[in-house]
């Protein structure tokens, strides 16, 4: 951590400094996982059920942290490696805390970036969209998208 204060930077080896990924996607995607990881499953070569994350994973430092997480969760990553990854900065105190955040390249996610096959592939059985707000450029796809999930059927472009 770093104190800013009289007009200098000092550091401040006190107090630690980490990295946890994370976010409403990749720690929904992680949970789900985890659950569909069952005693059953475990046990055989090919489960059947699986998790994917449809998303955009920056082609910097801290999407190479993110990817490494969904691998070791178990989750399938189904998305392009561009630009860079969101990061959110918290900055806590004894009584108070701040956040500084980058959104990378979450806001121009669109459905371009969907595997439409794979999202509706046979056995899908939940999609959870996260972020909604934040995929400025997915949203005008997001009602057709639940129409067709729906229905059992894949959008029309």
């Amino acid at each position: 951590m770093v104190a800013l204060g009289s007009g200098r930077a000092t550091e401040c080896p006190s107090h630690p400094r980490f990295h946890l990924q994370g976010g409403s996607a990749l720690n929904t995607a992680v949970q789900l996982s985890a659950l569909l990881r069952t005693r059953r499953q475990s046990m055989q070569a090919n489960p059947t059920r699986r998790c994917q994350l449809h998303s955009r994973v920056g082609s910097d430092l801290y999407g190479d942290l993110v990817a490494g997480k969904i691998k070791e969760a178990g989750v399938e990553l189904s998305a392009a490696r561009k630009g860079g990854q969101g990061v959110c900065i918290c900055l806590s105190g004894e009584r108070d805390r701040s956040f500084v955040s980058y959104k990378g390249t979450v806001g121009e996610f669109n459905q371009d970036d969907l595997n439409l096959r794979r999202l509706f592939a046979k056995g899908t059985s939940h999609v959870h969209f996260s972020a909604y707000y934040d995929c400025a450029a997915l949203q005008p796809a997001v009602p057709r998208l639940v129409l067709a999930l729906a229905l059992g059927r894949s959008p029309k472009p």
